[in-house]
C-alpha cells in the first residue's frame, strides 16, 4: 500500500524527527510505501532538504501530482 505525503507537509515541520517518526512507523510497522508527492520544479530542492536533516531515511521515492498515485494520502 502507497502513503503519499504531500510536500507541503514537510516545509513546516517545527521538529523533523516527527516526520521521520511518522515515517518510519508507517513502513516499518504498516509496511507502506512512502511516497513524497511534489511538483516537477521542486523534485531536487526536496531531496536536498530531507537528506540534508537525516529524514529521507524511509521515503521510497518523490512523485508527481500528475501521476495520480493511489493508496492513502497525507494532505
Amino acid at each position: 500500500m502507497n502513503l503519499t505525503i504531500i510536500s507541503d507537509l514537510v516545509d513546516r515541520p517545527s521538529e523533523p524527527l516527527y516526520f521521520r517518526h511518522f515515517t518510519m512507523v508507517s513502513k516499518l510497522d504498516f509496511k507502506h510505501d512512502i511516497l513524497l508527492e511534489c511538483e516537477k520544479e521542486n523534485v531536487d530542492i526536496y531531496y536536498k532538504y530531507l537528506k540534508k536533516r537525516g529524514i529521507y531515511d524511509f521515503v521510497d521515492e518523490i512523485v508527481l501530482p500528475e501521476w495520480k498515485i493511489e493508496g492513502i494520502r497525507v494532505d
